[in-house]
Order: structure tokens, then sequence, then C-alpha cells
């Protein structure tokens, strides 16, 4: 589990062959294998970690869902470590687990160094989200702002820009997106139990 709160980006080393390995701005003496990280909002899995570097195995679904099939050697990633018991939830609990990917429809400029940013989403993952609720891009903890039948918009500070892949981005990109788990939950029950709707 995660926050949303990114800790630091790292930079694609290789991906091929259904492995890819990126180097964190932690000593991989600090990981183990079999831990968790946010790649980019996805949650990974270590299978090694040494010569600087750390190496995930990325199965047909995970290329599927997320934007890792599009990326690069020397592209940045955003990394966040798991959430622990007792850490503080700044952010919004984030699984790691990718809904679908979006496409960033349009980028502008605001006073003070701000941006507004317009994510396109498939018309069937529209409903679990709700203006000023809690949406995760690319592993970032967000507020969607408004909403339109293509997607939603997000008011992004200077220092999202600066401390994640999001600043570097451009109009057409494709983002990882999660929706909000507690949304998704309700709507399972309530499909289970129609009495309550």
């Amino acid at each position: 589990m995660f926050t949303g709160i990114i800790e630091g980006m790292g930079t694609i080393e290789s991906i091929e062959g259904g492995v890819m390995e990126i180097s964190p701005p932690w000593p991989v003496s600090e990981f183990r294998i079999g831990q968790s990280l946010a790649v980019d909002g996805c949650c990974l899995t270590v299978v090694k970690a040494q010569d600087h570097r750390l190496a995930f195995d990325l199965s047909p679904e995970t290329f599927d869902r997320t934007t890792f099939g599009d990326r690069a050697v020397g592209d940045a990633v955003n990394l966040e470590r798991g959430l622990k018991f007792g850490d503080a939830l700044d952010g919004h609990l984030v699984s790691g687990h990718i809904d679908t990917k979006g496409s960033i429809r349009s980028i502008t400029d605001l006073p003070e160094g701000n941006r507004e940013y317009w994510i396109n989403v498939p018309q069937d993952r529209m409903h679990w989200l709700a203006e000023k609720g809690s949406v995760s891009i690319n592993g970032i903890s967000l507020t969607v702002c408004d909403m339109d039948d293509q997607g939603f918009s997000l008011f992004i500070i200077p220092h999202t820009l600066k401390v994640t892949t999001l600043g570097g981005q451009k109009v057409g990109d494709s983002v990882n997106v999660e929706f909000d788990l507690m949304a998704k939950y309700i709507e399972r029950f309530l499909e289970k139990h129609p009495k309550f709707n």
C-alpha cells in the first residue's frame, strides 16, 4: 500500500524481455528481494538488487494496463516505497494496481508557476471519478478539479511539477491512472447488494 506522495525519481536503465531495471535515488542495499516499490504508480516486486540497479518482472497484464510498453531507456519514473504502519497518510490510499492508461489532453500554464492538466480516460472508468475526489496519476496523489465527458482536470502546483515526472510530460503523453480504491469497493458492494441502491 502507498500514499501517492512521491519520494524520488529513478531512471530506466533497461526494459526488455519482460524485465525492467531502474536506478533509484537510494542505495540498492536498502532493498530486499520481494519488496514492493511503486514505479510510476505501479506496484512492482524487486527481483534483483545489485550494481546500483533494481530489477522487476513485468507481466503481460502489466504491459497492457500501464505505460511501460511505451517507455525507453533513460526515461525518468516516479518512485515511492511501501507504506509502514504508523506512517503519515499525507496523500490517499493508493494500491499500486493501475486501472487504465490515460492521455494528457491539454496543459495550461497558470499564474505563479501552476499548471492545469486535462486527462482523457476511457468512458467505462469515468464513474469512479468525483469532483474533489482523489486520483493517482503516475503514482502521484492528486485531486480531481473538474470533469467532462472525456476526462478530468488537475491543478498542479510548482512543487509537484519539480519533484515528479509530471513537469516534463507533454500533450499526448500516456499516464498511469489508478482511481480511488473506495469508489471501486463501493461499486462492487452495490453490485452484490442491490437493495442498498
